[in-house]
């Protein structure tokens, strides 16, 4: 079977002498104990056709679902996803850290996302009463009307633009097959899925 293998570079020291001078000296050695990577098996038909539906959904669904959220509620995409699973919190509340994770936005983002939220009365950031460490978004009364006028247009946007038409067995296997994806990157990339629990209405 043909291997390949992963090479990195590794810093060993500079020129001393000559016109490079003082430049770096790079060496490139395979992964560690030099072991062969395997080849990584070719895509079957089925699999490319899903990889590159998946590739195609990636790209265009951040683009239409942040103007229908302008059009439909002046929110945008991010925002209604705080707002979302915030209403769903017990106490309509998380720490910023729960809410980053959830969201699958950078700390940095989230915290701007609320800033925006918390400036016109949507939500409301505090230090945790539990512990008194790390903060807190709480959803306010308006930020769950808010929501919850939002809720309407976008279910009718989910439905018209991806479900409609797909059978209730389609639906369910294609929800694992997602989630099932979803939990394979997660734990490709070190992040730590905890306890999956059934969504609420979105």
């Amino acid at each position: 079977m043909a291997t390949a293998y992963a090479r990195r570079p590794i810093f060993t020291g500079f020129w001393t002498e000559g016109p490079g001078r003082g430049t770096p000296i790079i060496a490139w050695a395979s992964n560690l104990n030099c072991l062969p990577v395997p080849r990584p098996k070719p895509l079957t038909p089925d699999e490319e056709l899903l990889w590159r539906s998946l590739m195609q959904l990636l790209i265009r669904i951040p683009r239409v679902t942040d103007e229908d959220f302008a059009h439909d509620s002046n929110l945008g995409t991010s925002q209604y996803v705080v707002l979302m699973h915030l209403s769903e919190a017990p106490g309509h509340q998380l720490r910023m850290s729960e809410l980053a994770s959830k969201t699958a936005l950078s700390p940095s983002r989230v915290t701007r996302v609320v800033d925006d939220l918390a400036a016109v009365g949507l939500v409301m950031r505090s230090r945790s009463t539990s512990d008194g460490r790390g903060n807190v978004a709480c959803l306010t009364a308006a930020g769950m009307a808010r929501r919850r006028e939002a809720h309407v247009p976008h279910l009718r946007r989910v439905r018209t633009r991806f479900l409609d038409g797909l059978a209730a067995a389609d639906v369910a296997v294609a929800a694992q097959v997602l989630s099932r994806m979803l939990d394979n990157l997660k734990e490709s990339t070190g992040e730590t899925s905890g306890t999956r629990s059934r969504p609420g209405r979105h």
